[in-house]
């Protein structure tokens, strides 16, 4: 599926272009079910297990990395809803994917002075995208990047974005940090730029700006405090998974390695793989890979069973 990727991508300058052009790719994904993997069977997915994408997640990223980091970037968006959501706003959010799996998803997490310290005690720092509570309605301000599959595929924002804010500027994290669900058409959501990462060539990571953003008081998953506890859980899920995208990601390289050890005699007479440095060595990467493969295997069991990590249940 994913082989002619490299060659599709090297044909774009602009990062922006390079992504659209993952769109077919990313739709035989759909096709094989990653998408509906990703949600729950309430609103038509498959829910499958954290250590089952894991293994696909790993075969995917061995060939390109881009195709599955936009999985997993909708994925960042989905979550959040499929695991803290109420039945009702998990069939307002997410049955859409269920019925066309190329939308894309984004969480809008990352400030642009940095993302680390979200959970900040001090309300003078962390998070500066505010909602403010008005009526029925919150009124989001504040600027994001890093918004993973944020530009949509045509450049005109996603489908649906989890917004990370705080409601009250006096209160720390604690007390006010929540996660705000935003779909892409509401007004006041635009794309600002574009960061061109580097090695993810064709993952698009824009700069958001929500300026006045005005969505429904329900579209807050949980309540102001419990942004805490759903970050975190959403990053332990993603975690586990961009473990198994990085075992993919150094299997391929290890790969090209030992090819060229091989082939290449470095003007000697055998191949540099016979001599014991050269031999010693990669047979200790591969060790490492294993090693990485089986804590990543491990780390998705436990976040699937529960046993480390933040509760999913919401007081």
């Amino acid at each position: 599926m994913l082989k002619d990727v490299r060659k599709t991508i090297a044909q774009y300058s602009k990062p922006d272009e390079r992504f659209y052009s993952t769109k077919p790719f990313f739709g035989q994904g759909v096709d094989a079910g990653f998408v509906k993997a990703l949600l729950p069977k309430e609103v038509g997915g498959s829910d499958i297990a954290t250590l089952d994408f894991a293994l696909a997640t790993e075969e995917l990223a061995a060939v390109d990395v881009n195709v599955p980091t936009a999985m997993l970037g909708s994925g960042l968006c989905i979550k959040p809803v499929a695991m803290f959501g109420t039945e009702e706003q998990k069939k307002r959010f997410l049955t859409d994917f269920a019925e066309d799996g190329t939308r894309l998803g984004a969480l809008a997490f990352t400030e642009v002075t940095g993302g680390a310290n979200f959970d900040s005690p001090d309300p003078r720092f962390g998070v500066n995208t505010f909602a403010t509570l008005e009526g029925d309605e919150w009124v989001i301000n504040g600027h994001k990047h890093y918004t993973t599959n944020g530009t949509g595929w045509d450049g005109n924002n996603c489908h649906l974005y989890a917004v990370v804010c705080r409601t009250d500027p006096s209160k720390n994290a604690e007390e006010s940090l929540a996660v705000i669900m935003v779909p892409g058409a509401t007004p006041g959501v635009r794309v600002t730029g574009l960061l061109d990462t580097a090695g993810h060539r064709a993952t698009i990571s824009p700069r958001m700006a929500f300026e006045n953003v005005r969505v429904p008081a329900n579209n807050i998953l949980g309540k102001p405090g419990d942004g805490i506890k759903i970050v975190s859980t959403n990053f332990a899920w993603t975690a586990a998974l961009i473990g198994a995208a990085c075992v993919g990601v150094m299997r391929a390289a290890y790969d090209h390695a030992l090819q060229f050890a091989r082939e290449d005699s470095r003007s000697g007479p055998h191949p540099i793989i016979e001599y014991p440095t050269v031999g010693y060595m990669l047979a200790d990467i591969k060790m490492k890979i294993e090693a990485c493969r089986y804590l990543t295997w491990k780390a998705c069991h436990q976040h699937a069973t529960g046993q480390r990590g933040p509760s999913t249940s919401l007081p």
